[in-house]
């Protein structure tokens, strides 16, 4: 739980810890990297607070991916699978008529997430985060997610 809600504590920071880091990647995982969007939409009473918690969550990515890279990639990843795109792929996948039908299922998911989440990181940060790297850790995702959808066909027989 303090994991799923560490990241809400970065706006009221002086700086950003790894933890601080480590569960705002998870949640934008989860949350498709809307995570920081949608706690500055709920939680601020007005614009000025909008835009200081956007400003907050701003700085702890970038500097999140400069001081902490790898704990970035392993959360965001962890985050990923436990999203909501993914957990509905899946659910569907139970219902395919093949196992390629599963996959695809969970394949596209994972694309059209990672489509959305990069426009959910430009959203906050500004920065295009389409990189070569980027792109092949969402395929590798898919492959990952097509072939979990596949499992969870399979396990229904």
């Amino acid at each position: 739980m303090a994991l799923a809600l560490g990241w809400l504590s970065i706006p009221d920071s002086d700086g950003v810890s790894g933890f601080q880091v480590a569960s705002l990647s998870f949640a934008n995982g989860v949350l498709v990297g809307w995570a920081d969007n949608i706690a500055a939409a709920v939680l601020s009473s007005n614009d000025y607070e909008k835009e200081r918690m956007l400003a907050a969550f701003r700085n702890a990515i970038l500097a999140g991916e400069q001081q902490y890279p790898v704990a970035v990639l392993i959360f965001v990843i962890i985050g990923t699978f436990l999203s909501v795109g993914g957990v509905v792929a899946v659910l569907l996948a139970r219902s395919a008529k093949s196992s390629g039908e599963a996959f695809k299922l969970g394949f596209f998911a994972e694309i059209a997430e990672g489509v959305v989440y990069n426009v959910g990181y430009y959203a906050t940060t500004g920065v295009n985060g389409v990189t070569p790297e980027e792109i092949g850790l969402t395929l590798v995702a898919a492959i990952i997610m097509g072939l979990v959808a596949v499992g969870v066909r399979r396990s229904k027989k």
